[in-house]
């Protein structure tokens, strides 16, 4: 009976020592099913990172791809601007050869007229054609204020011939008062009133004024300065026959 229950028991312990170990070995599987399972689940969460980074690289390649193109677009229309912007240059440069001569003959022209004019107020008149001549020649002023400031010169003399003057300034060591008549005759008359001439182109030179037409020169320059009423006067346009005096206006 002994020998029964010894066997008995040696049998439980055989079963429970296999039972223990089945029991070990399925606990091992499981934790390696688990560490197994984890490996998959971190190696599909970095496939799903990689998948991402890779989907972000390519929408980053195509806005990348899209601004190429669309500075490419720009740069060839900037190119574009620039070959249309050196056509026009040389363009100006070519009308600037060719138009600045033509403004330089203008202004020589208006030279030779003023020397060649009734010289009143000419010292003035050269000075601004000096003072042109030199603008001329400079850099940082463009072609059309050249071109503006010529033909205001040209605007100022044709006015001049459209006038009537009356004006104080030099004659050899006197002061004397001016009369001008459009570009038609020029006077001077003292001071006092007692002398007067009027300049003869073509001898260059004053030609005195007989007595009556002293007094009329008097009313013309009274009128041009407005201490008069406007009227009718006869002066002389013609050279005159009295002996003349030498001009130093």
């Amino acid at each position: 009976m002994r020998r029964y229950l010894l066997l008995t028991i040696l049998a439980l312990i055989s079963l429970s020592t296999n039972a223990n170990q089945s029991i070990e070995q399925q606990l091992q599987r499981q934790a390696l099913n688990q560490q197994s399972q984890q490996r998959i689940d971190d190696l599909d969460a970095k496939r799903q990172q990689a998948s991402q980074q890779t989907r972000g690289v390519k929408q980053q390649l195509a806005l990348v791809e899209q601004y190429n193109q669309h500075l490419g677009a720009m740069v060839a229309q900037q190119q574009q601007e620039l070959s249309q912007l050196q056509q026009d240059i040389a363009s100006l440069d070519d009308t600037e050869q060719q138009a600045l001569p033509l403004v330089h003959s203008m202004l020589q022209e208006l030279k030779l007229f003023i020397t060649q004019d009734l010289p009143f107020l000419q010292q003035q008149r050269l000075q601004s054609i000096a003072r042109l001549e030199l603008l001329l020649d400079r850099a940082d002023v463009s072609l059309a204020e050249k071109y503006r400031q010529v033909l205001e010169a040209y605007q100022i003399e044709m006015e001049y011939g459209e006038s009537i003057a009356a004006y104080q300034g030099p004659l050899a060591e006197q002061q004397v008062n001016y009369f001008r008549l459009g570009r038609t005759a020029w006077y001077y008359q003292t001071l006092n009133g007692h002398t007067s001439a009027l300049w003869d182109p073509k001898q260059k030179q004053w030609q005195a004024l007989n007595q009556a037409d002293n007094l009329a020169l008097g009313d013309a320059l009274a009128i041009a300065w407005q201490q008069q009423a406007p009227r009718l006067l006869s002066l002389p346009l013609n050279q005159l026959k009295q002996g003349a005096t030498n001009a130093n206006p």
